[in-house]
């Protein structure tokens, strides 16, 4: 990637069409491009920069009746370490979520002796004399999987953006760092549960897992969507392992299910749309304005000539043409990810990956530098600049393993909800 992963420094922001907030298009003072849906998605709120205020956007749209005490990332925080926010960001963040630091001495979920066996563990039943390192570590960390399990019952999820000082965007989502083993030690405490018989702590446990796929499948960010499939197919491990074992009866199946009848499928490809397009468009917004113009001063430290050649030519580019073929891009792909699996999808990303990659050869020459043509019109030249930037945007970068993913998602929530209709069908 250029040099958007620098200066965005969390993949922040994206685009589909936010509801009510599209309005006749329009310019602001010192914005080179035109503010509507086919150029900038949105066109308001808009901010002090004149461009779209996606931030705004993105927090109107996921933050819906969210407050500090139904939102579950606030206590996701507190668990994981109120540490996960740097310094400058930390106060801004915990404003707009409505929440404080939490109170001295509260404990953290650490990854430290994490048991190898938790991957084991998490998929089958077992008891303590199998494997009494992972009962040892359970009960031990077993005041923090309760707080897991409570912070599960909340009814929000919600991240909220942030912009910094300087006009870009920053955004902290939950780390990944822990999470894996974190969502691995409930379900495994689960599994020990249901070889024991106890159905009230395997089903409180088992619950927590899907209710929080059901929390951070909502989430703005790939991040999110990530931790919610662990969850999922860790609930999806747990409930065919005790169904294999025939430990419950189908009234308690019965009971399971009905637990589970909210549950969706998570969305992987959403964010794609509602989060890394209005980053790939705010992006190319903040070069047309010059807010990257400080990159001229020395040229080395955004580490891709191309996009210094785009940053002395802003002057004369097409950006109403530039943002306009990036959106239509970006539909295709979304359209494309869209698509059931099979030999039609298939050949349309290859087709849209030739495309791209024909693009960018056009497009870079002379060891990567994006240099305009003599005598080359500045839409020609803007042609070329687009087929680069949309090449090494997400859209360009993530175009198959993301409908793959999306893929796995559904067949996991498929196995859920048959294995639950089956179980409670059981004789």
């Amino acid at each position: 990637m250029w040099i958007r992963a620098g200066l965005l420094v969390v993949v922040m922001a994206a685009g589909a069409r936010a509801e009510g907030l599209v309005v006749a298009p329009a310019t602001s003072p010192g914005v080179p491009f035109t503010i509507g849906p086919a150029t900038t998605v949105i066109t308001g709120p808009v901010g002090k920069d004149g461009l779209p205020d996606y931030a705004a956007v993105l927090n109107e749209r996921y933050g819906k009746g969210v407050t500090g005490e139904n939102n579950a990332a606030v206590e996701w925080l507190h668990l994981m370490g109120d540490d996960i926010l740097a310094g400058d960001e930390r106060d801004a963040e915990l404003r707009a979520m409505g929440a404080r630091l939490a109170p001295t001495g509260t404990a953290v979920w650490s990854e430290e002796n994490d048991p190898v066996q938790l991957a084991t563990t998490a998929k089958q039943l077992w008891r303590a004399a199998d494997f009494p390192e992972v009962d040892s570590f359970v009960k031990q960390r077993g005041p923090l999987l309760d707080r897991l399990v409570d912070l599960s019952g909340k009814t929000h999820w919600f991240w909220p953006a942030v912009i910094s000082g300087d006009g870009l965007y920053l955004y902290t989502g939950p780390r990944y760092a822990g999470a894996a083993d974190l969502l691995r030690a409930l379900a495994s405490r689960a599994t020990e549960r249901a070889a024991n018989k106890d159905f009230a702590g395997f089903e409180r446990d088992t619950v927590a897992l899907l209710r929080l796929s059901q929390l951070c499948g909502h989430g703005a960010t790939m991040l999110e969507r990530v931790i919610a499939d662990v969850a999922q197919s860790l609930a999806v491990d747990d409930l065919s392992a005790a169904a294999e074992a025939q430990v419950f009866t189908r009234g308690q199946w019965k009971q399971l299910a009905a637990a589970a009848t909210d549950i969706a499928p998570v969305d992987n490809i959403e964010p794609l749309d509602v989060l890394l397009r209005y980053e790939d468009l705010r992006a190319q917004q903040l070069t047309a304005i010059g807010a990257h113009d400080s990159f001229l001063k020395d040229p080395d430290a955004a580490e891709d000539p191309a996009f210094v050649a785009m940053l002395v030519n802003r002057g004369h580019l097409d950006w109403n043409l530039i943002l306009e073929r990036d959106n239509a891009d970006w539909d295709e792909c979304i359209r494309i990810e869209r698509m059931p699996a099979g030999p039609a999808r298939e050949g349309s990303v290859k087709a849209m990956d030739q495309r791209f990659a024909k693009g960018l050869r056009a497009a870079v020459d002379d060891e990567n530098h994006l240099d305009r043509h003599p005598g080359e019109s500045w839409q020609a030249y803007s042609e070329r600049v687009q087929a680069w930037s949309i090449s090494v945007s997400p859209a360009g970068l993530a175009n198959d393993t993301l409908a793959k993913r999306q893929d796995e998602a559904t067949a996991t929530w498929e196995k859920l909800h048959a294995l639950l209709v089956a179980q409670s069908q059981s004789r």
